[in-house]
């Protein structure tokens, strides 16, 4: 039977999914004029390669994401291409601050693409209107590799020494993000001629509430809301930058009073967490801020049958970060234990234990070590601890996934706390205390196991 997966020639990937997943897509997919993408392909193509003009050009699939769509394009000599287009491109609010931030995207990816050897795809073309396709899209080069997601718990393939190859050879490749540094953070902009001109805010776009998103209904299928665009910055300081996100947690409305008590005591939390950063994390002065990919996971890493990296994707919203969480943290696909919510959500046998994604993480600080990068543009604490300072970003970052708090917690009282120490209990206490006035202790004691919390955990045990 003729179903809506094949309506929308969609990819593999998607096929597990229902159609009520899938059905928020249509109006996105809708919207694409396929005869006009396929125009604009084969006048890329040819203006490339001349002899490129007898060539034909279909739509082989289409590959739904958080934030995009991505449509494959086949040529009739077996090239692929790729259309990238962004999931809320036919919603009111796409405009100019969206348009923005596609566009320093793009240009952002050329130039990692001209300064380094990291194998981002090729862009060939763009629009950040709706004029030639009829939504906003950038036509780039399809990379090869399988996602390293598909292989990592595959046993046939991702043996040990195969794991640890992935993982050196990451190390290695991002390292070359080193030269590309900043003095500020945000997205980069570029002139008209498309060099780099300066730092510009964080454009962020969200689909709003996660857990109650409002919908749009469009030719009667029901689609995501999306809201504004913002912007904020650019940060001169680390430590801005991850305020400000506090500081958004503080302004939320609509909290109940029981959710609102506890928020208070978590934004307690995270500003003794954003203060304890050690300044040599930091490191505000001149050109001290990297690029760094927006979501170092394993989908977004495409590797061969060998292990070795062949693609490096999905770098929607890339913008400087401080050096603590740039170019040289953790892949998060081995930090996931720091994250609580996501390390409880996966399937059973997909998700590896604590202590082998702390060896893994042992394992990737060694190997950017062993890099020998310039001692002015890389300390070995950068990725050592990394895996604390993602965890204060993505709770400073976050409405919804606040999490990370109670590992910051578990983390720094696990060599001081004489009892078992019960976060749910400690965070319960210390909204109790704040309500009452009566919490200057433990704010006291927070602040002091916080700046003595800064080491990995396979040296536990050792003096600071």
């Amino acid at each position: 039977m003729f179903g809506i997966k094949d309506k929308l020639q969609l990819s593999e990937e998607c096929r597990d999914w229902n159609d009520a997943d899938i059905r928020p897509y249509i109006p996105v997919i809708d919207a694409i004029n396929f005869e006009a993408l396929i125009a604009v392909a084969r006048k890329s193509r040819i203006a490339i390669e001349p002899h490129a003009q007898s060539l034909s050009c279909s739509i082989e699939s289409n590959i739904l994401g958080s934030y995009s769509v991505i449509s494959v394009l086949v040529f009739s000599d077996g090239l692929k291409w790729a259309v990238k287009v962004p999931r809320y491109g036919t919603a009111p609010s796409f405009g100019q601050l969206n348009q923005e931030k596609m566009l320093s995207e793009i240009l952002t990816l050329r130039l990692i693409r001209s300064r380094t050897a990291i194998p981002v795809p090729e862009i060939y073309d763009w629009d950040t209107t709706r004029r030639k396709i009829g939504v906003p899209y950038t036509l780039m080069s399809f990379l090869p590799g399988t996602s390293l997601d598909k292989l990592w718990f595959d046993l046939s393939w991702a043996t040990e020494e195969m794991r640890m190859h992935v993982l050196g050879n990451l190390a290695r490749m991002m390292s070359d993000l080193h030269t590309l540094r900043f003095n500020g953070i945000g997205l980069l902009k570029f002139d008209e001629k498309g060099d780099f001109s300066g730092v510009g805010p964080v454009i962020s776009q969200t689909e709003g509430d996660i857990f109650h998103p409002e919908f749009d209904v469009i030719d009667g299928n029901q689609t995501i809301k999306w809201p504004p665009p913002s912007a904020h910055g650019p940060f001169e300081t680390a430590k801005s930058f991850l305020l400000a996100g506090v500081k958004a947690l503080e302004a939320e409305k609509g909290l109940s009073k029981v959710a609102r008590k506890q928020r208070i005591a978590d934004i307690a939390v995270l500003r003794f967490a954003i203060e304890s950063i050690p300044d040599h994390l930091t490191l505000d002065d001149g050109d001290s801020f990297v690029v760094a990919h927006p979501n170092p996971d394993a989908p977004n890493i495409l590797v061969d049958d060998d292990g070795n990296i062949t693609g490096v994707i999905d770098w929607d919203g890339v913008q400087t970060m401080p050096r603590g969480y740039g170019f040289s943290c953790y892949p998060s696909w081995i930090t996931r234990d720091w994250d609580p919510i996501m390390y409880g959500c996966s399937e059973p046998g997909v998700e590896d234990a604590p202590e082998v994604l702390s060896r893994y993480r042992q394992t990737y600080a060694s190997a950017f070590q062993d890099i020998n990068l310039p001692s002015s543009k890389y300390m070995p604490d950068e990725t050592r601890l990394s895996h604390i300072y993602e965890a204060i970003y993505i709770a400073a970052s976050s409405f919804w996934n606040l999490s990370p708090i109670d590992k910051l917690l578990e983390h720094a009282y696990r060599r001081t706390a004489e009892e078992p120490f019960v976060v749910e209990d400690f965070r319960r206490n210390l909204a109790n205390e704040l309500e009452s006035g009566k919490a200057d202790e433990i704010l006291a004691q927070i602040n002091v196991v916080f700046r003595k919390m800064w080491y990995p955990e396979w040296e536990y045990g050792l003096a600071l």
